[in-house]
């Protein structure tokens, strides 16, 4: 439960935070998991970490789980949240914490947090200022909010240095709060269970099983995906295509498959509960998106030791892949392209675990939950004990 906050801010002798963690939704997606992981590497570390979240969690699979009775909710209700302004506001100022970590940035949670009385404060960003590109209309609307917001904050987080140039393209004066504190994947637990519950191994029929997940809504082409599926299913080998995942456009790929004709190959599975357990029941992974700032899910498979085939037109998810080392990766939905690198990798046993390997590997060092946890353990003690600066000088004056 909510706790009243007390007038001073003191940081232990161990540097251990109180940390209210403003997330912008608790659902299934890469943001929610990124979120979690970071937050239960910070428990591990001995910090009181509490969770307000601006969207309910969906049944029985909230990525904060473990963190029973210190998370809790509201409803992000009316246009930019407005209407829920003043309970949220209400809701952050029973809280007593040291620093506020505003994950991912919403209207009203922004401006709940600058009218909040913290000056600690961090905002970390998961998803691209510019999906479609650097147009006018997006461009003014993000020039509007750092304006407004951007000077609230110590630091602004990025996961890659794509979305740190996409920010720095409107708001070159927040140069000096940017980092990029990178994606942590390898050896997430928060949404990631050791036991499944649908993306299980398939019966021993010697089929070899390709994956894909994600959001099933436009902007993640897995109508690219599926005309793939068909590119290579063509060849007569006993391929089966799996996707985990859910959203409004399920009917109209479904349809898609059917008149494809490939719909008995394809398995439509729904939102999975263990995506250790999909990953694991794959051969390869094929992931194409308009645009990612990262691609969460990429950095998943490679973890796994999946060998990914990724077509991404914009975002960071080049800076996972280096092309035909840690997996193949491409600007643009070329299907013939991308067939014939699933092809190639269907073929070769061989190949797949070199390139698992190397994407392991490379995971493993570059995005671990240890490291990227660690960086945000640096920052926000950075801004807390600012914070108690302040608030020891604003005293002795």
């Amino acid at each position: 439960m909510p706790r009243r906050r007390s007038h001073e801010v003191v940081l232990t002798a161990m540097g251990t935070m109180r940390l209210l963690v403003l997330a912008a939704d608790s659902q299934r997606g890469g943001l929610a998991r990124s979120c979690a992981a970071v937050t239960q590497y910070l428990l591990r570390r001995g910090h009181d970490c509490r969770v307000l979240s601006l969207n309910p969690p969906p049944d029985g699979a909230n990525p904060f789980g473990f963190l029973n009775g210190d998370y809790d909710h509201v409803c992000y209700r009316g246009p930019w949240g407005i209407r829920s302004l003043a309970s949220l506001l209400n809701r952050i100022r029973q809280y007593d914490f040291d620093v506020l970590w505003v994950c991912h940035p919403t209207f009203a949670g922004c401006l709940a947090a600058k009218m909040a009385n913290c000056r600690a404060r961090i905002l970390s960003l998961h998803w691209p200022h510019f999906p479609y590109g650097l147009e006018w209309r997006a461009k003014l609307k993000w020039s509007v909010f750092y304006r407004l917001f951007g000077h609230d904050y110590c630091r602004i987080l990025c996961d890659t240095e794509f979305q740190r140039d996409e920010l720095l393209a409107v708001a070159p004066d927040m140069a000096h709060k940017v980092v990029v504190a990178g994606l942590p994947i390898a050896g997430t637990r928060g949404g990631m269970a050791d036991v499944e519950r649908n993306g299980g191994h398939a019966p021993d029929n010697g089929r070899m099983v390709v994956g894909s997940a994600g959001w099933l809504r436009p902007g993640k082409r897995f109508d690219i995906v599926l005309m793939v599926a068909r590119a290579v299913l063509s060849h007569n080998l006993n391929v089966e295509f799996r996707i985990a995942g859910d959203g409004p456009m399920k009917a109209q790929l479904t349809s898609q498959a059917r008149e494809l004709g490939i719909s008995s190959r394809v398995r439509f599975l729904g939102w999975v509960d263990s995506m250790a357990g999909f990953y694991k029941s794959l051969d390869a992974l094929i992931f194409c998106s308009d645009f990612e700032t990262a691609g969460r899910v990429v950095g998943e498979a490679m973890w796994h030791r999946l060998p990914v085939v990724c077509s991404v037109e914009r975002g960071g998810t080049g800076e996972l892949i280096q092309h035909f080392k840690t997996g193949f990766f491409f600007g643009s939905h070329d299907v013939l392209a991308l067939s014939a690198a699933l092809l190639l990798l269907l073929r070769d046993p061989g190949l797949r675990r070199q390139i698992g390997e190397a994407a392991r590997d490379y995971v493993a060092e570059q995005h671990s939950v240890e490291t990227v946890g660690a960086h945000y353990e640096r920052l926000l003690q950075s801004a807390a004990a600012r914070q108690s600066h302040h608030r020891a000088t604003w005293h002795s004056d």
